[in-house]
């Protein structure tokens, strides 16, 4: 049986810290964007100021109608004057009151009628305006986003070199740039420094476990000085191992690889084939995959290689003789699933939030051969992919840690929905 991806129910380790490798956070909530507050802001304000106009001018067309009396004008002129020209009116000046007063009330309310209806089309004008002038605005800004996204995601050398005038964006962007010049100077001292530690480190170590082994078989077993070279000699092997270790882990830290297409099926087979060399006799290495379907990631192949060999080797130290290691990868919501599954004595739960802290081994396991960062190397990996790893270990079903990586499609030159040639987890396969 494969086992499961694990559930909310299951112990798992809190999710890890999100790596400064890892893909960029997803953009803020449309309707919180800068955009929309600054249309907002600007639909907000013409509506205001129009609001104050049009009120004004309904109050004072409303007072000039009530200023100038036609009846009035007709007891005291016998007429009224229209276009300039006077025109005589022969009806009683009282009894065009209620005529006069009838008309200023229908005027006035057409044009509250047309001054409404005006500030909701203008309501709405400005929203689009606002819009519009809103994205020309901070169409730089968008560019200058996309821009350091790109060099965050990929290649610390680019540069955004944001040409145009003067202004507060040409000055973030040179800010920026000056920025990534300096981290792109750290980085280059660190990757130096790693490239020098791993000759002068290893090269040494190298020379004493070649003498060691050529003492240690030079004097008889029953020589006093025999058992203490041995002891100095799993010493040399455990501290070749740290080196290695992190020497590994300050490489991956210190680099930027372009992430490339990484199909996780082939290298789970590549993995078992290499382990089952390795693997005590006594105990197995299977495995099983997803009927065929496209197990492909974005990455570094050589880093996820690592990452999911660790946790071969770990799981072969603590399977029982007589059980199997089972490699699975899996494909469901979009997302690549790898588990290595053992069926050794569970970890305890209050072990398992410190199972991925860097040199922990737990009381236990402090006499075991391993260096305490091979978890450590996991985790970094994975979460610069922009995965997750969680550990299920429950007594009677042993340990299973599961890697999770957004699933990138089929690999190059495979149309999606073809059969592999050579189906993962068929007994060819194994």
């Amino acid at each position: 049986m494969t086992p499961a991806p694990p559930r909310h129910s299951q112990s798992t380790t809190p999710a890890p810290p999100r790596s400064p490798h890892a893909m960029p956070p997803a953009p803020p909530r449309r309707l919180h964007s800068a955009r929309n507050r600054l249309a907002f802001l600007y639909s907000t304000v013409v509506f205001g100021l129009a609001a104050v106009l049009v009120t004004a001018l309904y109050f004072i067309c409303g007072a000039a109608l009530t200023r100038r009396s036609l009846s009035d004008e007709v007891a005291r002129t016998g007429g009224v004057v229209t276009g300039g020209h006077f025109a005589r009116v022969d009806a009683d000046p009282a009894s065009l009151v209620p005529f006069e007063a009838a008309a200023n009330r229908a005027t006035l309310s057409t044009l509250r009628e047309l001054l409404a209806w005006s500030l909701l089309g203008l309501f709405l004008v400005s929203v689009f305006v606002g819009r519009l002038i809103a994205g020309r605005v901070l169409a730089p800004v968008d560019r200058l986003i996309s821009t350091t996204r790109q060099i965050q995601a990929t290649d610390l050398t680019r540069r955004i070199r944001h040409k145009g005038a003067d202004d507060e964006l040409k000055r973030l962007a040179d800010t920026i740039d000056d920025m990534l010049d300096r981290l792109n100077d750290a980085f280059t001292s660190q990757q130096r420094f790693v490239a020098d530690a791993s000759h002068e480190l290893r090269t040494p170590l190298a020379i004493v476990r070649t003498n060691l082994d050529v003492a240690v078989r030079a004097l008889p077993a029953a020589s006093p000085a025999h058992r203490p070279l041995q002891r100095v000699d799993r010493a040399t092997q455990r501290m070749t191992a740290l080196v290695n270790d992190l020497l590994a882990l300050a490489r991956w830290e210190s680099q930027h690889q372009c992430p490339q297409p990484v199909d996780v099926a082939a290298l789970n087979r590549q993995i078992r084939e290499e382990s089952r060399a390795l693997a005590p006799p006594d105990i197995g290495i299977t495995g099983t995959g997803d009927g065929g379907r496209a197990l492909t990631v974005l990455g570094d192949p050589l880093a996820l290689q690592r990452a999911i060999g660790n946790l071969v080797d770990n799981a072969l130290r603590h399977a029982r003789p007589g059980t199997a290691v089972r490699l699975t990868g899996t494909l469901a919501d979009e997302q690549v699933h790898v588990t290595v599954h053992n069926e050794g004595p569970a970890i305890p739960p209050e072990d398992q939030q410190h199972l991925f802290d860097r040199f922990w081994r737990g009381e236990r396991r402090a006499d075991r051969p391993g260096s305490g960062l091979g978890l450590a190397i996991v985790q970094g990996v994975v979460t610069a992919h922009g995965g997750t790893v969680t550990v299920r270990s429950e007594p009677g079903y042993g340990t299973a840690f599961t890697i999770t990586l957004p699933h990138a499609g089929p690999p190059p030159g495979q149309p999606p929905g073809r059969p592999r040639a050579e189906r993962y987890g068929s007994p060819a396969a194994q």
